[in-house]
């Protein structure tokens, strides 16, 4: 026999009780509480950014603004950060804009001599990024990771919402399990 209280028939999976935010964990002292980099990061775009795209959609800034030469560089540093924590020797190159769209390298070691990065230009990445959909109310968009000599690029589109710190913290997590796949 299954015995269901009322709040089981009148809850709703999504909501949220006031039992269920007393009883999660915090520490007494409240000074104790502290984020790590990545987690404050994740914070303050929520509260920066994502509140604007939730409440603006495509008129928010995350989706009108292309990505600046300082967006790109704070992107890049959180990305090296989250790397760093497995893989020392990450730099950043110098992003190459293109056909509405960027790519940013990141070296592992040295960079290479040859210049990869001009055959890009010539590509039509444009396609591959942005699929051919039938439907017209929906969209798909990919996230290029491109692995040459002891490069990776990222190419996405220059749309701001593609080059923020929480961005960066979820494509390093993504580039450490393919690389980790291919026992690097």
């Amino acid at each position: 026999m299954i015995i269901l209280n009322s709040s089981a028939i009148t809850g709703h999976s999504t909501s949220i009780l006031k039992n269920d935010i007393d009883e999660l964990p915090y520490p007494e002292n409240l000074n104790d509480f502290t984020f790590s980099f990545w987690e404050t990061a994740l914070c303050e775009d929520v509260v920066n950014k994502m509140i604007d795209y939730i409440r603006h959609g495509q008129n928010s800034d995350l989706l009108r603004l292309s990505a600046s030469e300082h967006d790109l560089r704070v992107y890049s540093h959180m990305f090296i950060n989250m790397m760093k924590s497995i893989y020392n020797n990450v730099q950043a190159l110098k992003p190459i804009p293109f056909d509405g769209l960027i790519c940013q390298p990141f070296a592992f070691g040295n960079p290479p001599d040859t210049c990869l990065f001009e055959e890009l230009k010539e590509s039509n990445l444009r396609k591959l990024i942005y699929v051919d959909q039938t439907y017209r109310h929906l969209r798909t968009t990919r996230i290029l990771r491109l692995y040459l000599e002891n490069v990776v690029m990222l190419v996405k589109p220059d749309r701001l919402r593609y080059w923020i710190r929480s961005t960066a913290v979820r494509d390093a997590d993504e580039t450490i399990i393919e690389l980790q796949g291919q026992g690097y």
